[in-house]
């Protein structure tokens, strides 16, 4: 299985991502940062591009939803991939495909996303 948390601090602006799966190096691959700025976590074929490419255009001031819109033009594969984006400006954007992997989905929250695939069961959800 597979989560993702994508979190912003209210008071002091700082973001985390934290990852949780079963591959070697995760953290080389899922969340990409700017301090303060913005959070991207990628999941479920994750790809790398997503953060790269994610970060350069929030840097060009899109909003989230704009990136991800932007980001899966090119790619066949989107539609069996999950992403996540904040900003510093509590704008939100998830894309989790529905029903591609059993168990998967996401919550958003103001200053908080939590993305999972191929869970168990849904138990884990209540505890999130």
């Amino acid at each position: 299985m597979t989560y993702s948390i994508i979190a912003r601090d209210k008071k002091t602006g700082e973001m985390w991502v934290a990852v949780q799966t079963h591959w070697f190096g995760v953290g080389n691959n899922v969340p990409w940062l700017e301090a303060g700025v913005w959070a991207i976590a990628t999941q479920a074929q994750t790809e790398m591009k997503y953060g790269k490419h994610g970060l350069k255009l929030l840097a060009q001031w899109k909003t989230p939803k704009e990136v991800i819109q932007e980001i899966w033009k090119d790619d066949a594969w989107f539609d069996m991939r999950q992403v996540g984006i904040i900003d510093n400006e509590w704008n939100i954007a998830v894309h989790s495909p529905e029903n591609f992997i059993k168990y998967t989905g996401f919550f958003t929250w103001e200053d908080y996303i939590i993305m999972w695939n191929i869970l168990d069961n849904d138990s884990i959800l209540q505890i999130m």
